[in-house]
């Protein structure tokens, strides 16, 4: 944050992404660092690639912060190709300036850009192509796969519970992190010295331990996903299959149901899948160890979050508690 400090604070002008949120995005830059040293890059290499991933994770957070509000999608009530075209449409620029910046526009070119956020994005291209490697294809169709992920997801997201299935919610919280879990570390690949780009199983991987994490936010963010109108999270529209979807509780039972009926138990992988996990991404090295760092870091916010009703134990299959 310290190089990129000054640079999210001119695309964020009104502070929508508060400073904790800032330094655990920039944080995140760890997984193309690791990447990149599985690879075969240097430490410096790897530490400059890193400095891109973390821009990337931060520009992803300064579009978030907008289409997650209720303020932006409207809520249950919008139509639900209404709500993913608004998302689109307000994603497309800043995908846009990114490509812009990756695929060979100049330093003037970024005078034209209109918004903040665009500005920052075609920075964010200009790092992804500083290293000339030629996996930068692969790691932009990664890029886009993301944007239109986000797009979907939030057809999702913020549909009625009843007007949406458990398959499309599954594929939606799958979806989510494993895109963006997925370009950031595939970042990586761009290190000078990196030797191959992710094998499409280690990709998979990525993705579905992006499963297990994004059911993992979706608990320590229950309090926000409500308010914010997102109903139709993992935990959200599981709690509303349970309790019937046209009952209106307050927070603290939404909380009781969730441990009552089981829902965040069903946000842990077992045992037995993260020994796969751990065994796909085995080349990857500390790849795996950071994403199960990330989903225990999630759950041991939901443990801590006041309303809990298991705050203070351990669930098995997670090592995780109250902080």
């Amino acid at each position: 944050m310290r190089r990129l400090g000054e640079e999210v604070d001119e695309a964020d002008p009104e502070g929508l992404v508060v400073a904790r949120s800032r330094i655990l995005c920039a944080a995140l830059g760890a997984l193309s660092q690791a990447s990149a040293k599985a690879l075969g890059a240097s430490p410096d290499a790897a530490e400059e690639i890193g400095l891109a991933g973390a821009a990337l994770s931060l520009l992803t957070k300064l579009d978030d912060e907008v289409i997650d509000s209720l303020a932006f999608h409207g809520g249950p009530n919008t139509p639900r190709d209404e709500v993913y075209e608004r998302t689109r449409t307000f994603l497309a620029p800043t995908l846009a300036a990114l490509l812009g910046g990756a695929r060979g526009g100049d330093r003037a070119g970024i005078e034209t850009l209109e918004l903040p956020r665009e500005r920052f994005a075609f920075r964010v291209g200009r790092r992804l192509a500083a290293s000339r490697s030629p996996h930068l294809g692969h790691v932009l169709e990664a890029i886009e796969l993301g944007w239109e992920v986000q797009a979907r997801a939030a057809r999702v997201l913020t549909a009625h519970p009843r007007s949406v299935t458990r398959v499309e919610v599954l594929e939606a919280t799958r979806s989510i992190s494993g895109a963006w879990l997925g370009m950031i570390t595939q970042v990586g690949e761009l290190a000078p010295g990196a030797r191959r780009p992710l094998e499409p199983a280690e990709v998979d991987a990525i993705w579905d331990w992006g499963s297990f994490i994004q059911r993992a936010d979706a608990l320590c963010d229950l309090e926000k996903d409500q308010r914010d109108g997102l109903v139709s999270t993992f935990v959200g529209h599981e709690a509303a299959i349970a309790v019937g979807t046209d009952a209106r509780p307050d927070l603290a039972s939404i909380y009781e149901w969730v441990a009552r009926e089981g829902i965040d138990r069903r946000c842990v992988p077992s045992l037995d899948e993260r020994a796969r996990l751990r065994s796909a991404l085995e080349e990857l090295s500390d790849v795996e160890t950071l994403l199960s760092w990330i989903f225990e870091m999630l759950y041991g916010r939901y443990l801590a979050h006041p309303l809990a009703a298991r705050a203070g134990q351990n669930e098995e299959g997670t090592s995780c508690s109250a902080p």
